[in-house]
């Protein structure tokens, strides 16, 4: 399914970053080499800029540029209420909730999704806003929507602001919103190709029990292991307490 607001997960690739954002655009690209990514669609940055323009915040925008911290936090949470109290577009609706039936019609209507945030400024080679926007589980069909504008909302929260900011990012950054069938992980890990820390040519696995959002908020300090990239030999390995897990 393609249409101007809802682009299909399987016929994304990298190179639609700036409509279907970071998270959305590397997840195409690995359903598209044949990785089990699961299935689901993309409400695009396009869908975000005619939502967030209908609300009219130029004024609580321009004043985002004030040195003020204090004023800085003011205005986002006058921005992230206004987003997440407005009525939402009925023809916006109408084409989120048709793909949410596409997608379930051969799952069965069990079948939950998550939710996530995929800013078309994060994954990028200079900021990566990892756990700065929202990622919300359990979607059913009757809170679809709520969740799509609180993914709208996480982008301007005082902190992704914040960052925004220091990286010398502008605030015309567009959150696209990632819809997934939910996988009910036992296990949750997330895997870097690089080693994010040192640069070196090795591949740093993180994981805990239970869904990963508690590795990705930092509730958990999770297991880690090091592999030579080439090799894959067991260069590290340090098992945690993981005293907390959000359970599938």
């Amino acid at each position: 399914m393609t249409d101007r607001y809802i682009r299909t997960l399987s016929a994304v690739e990298k190179k639609d970053i700036f409509t279907v954002g970071g998270k959305g655009a590397n997840l195409g690209e690995l359903a598209g080499r044949g990785f089990p990514v699961p299935a689901g669609f993309v409400v695009s940055a396009e869908a975000y800029r005619v939502f967030f323009d209908s609300l009219r915040l130029q004024k609580v925008l321009h004043s985002l540029k004030k040195t003020s911290r204090k004023a800085r936090a003011q205005a986002c949470g006058v921005i992230r209420n206004t987003i997440t109290n407005a009525s939402f577009p009925g023809e916006l609706a109408e084409s989120i909730l048709a793909a949410h039936h596409q997608l379930l019609k051969n799952r069965g209507e069990a079948t939950i999704c998550a939710v996530r945030s995929s800013a078309t400024t994060e994954d990028l080679s200079e900021a990566s806003f990892a756990g700065q926007h929202a990622t919300y589980y359990y979607v059913e069909r009757a809170n679809l929507l709520r969740m799509i504008q609180y993914c709208w909302a996480s982008l301007w929260s005082k902190e992704a602001v914040s960052y925004r900011k220091s990286c010398g990012i502008g605030h015309a950054a567009a959150m696209a919103v990632v819809v997934q069938e939910m996988v009910r992980s036992d296990i949750s890990g997330i895997t870097f190709t690089a080693n994010p820390v040192t640069d070196a040519n090795e591949i740093v696995i993180e994981a805990s029990w239970g869904m990963g959002a508690a590795i990705v908020d930092g509730r958990v300090t999770p297991d880690r292991y090091i592999l030579h990239h080439d090799t894959l030999q067991v260069l590290e390995r340090r098992i945690a307490e993981k005293n907390v897990m959000v359970p599938n």
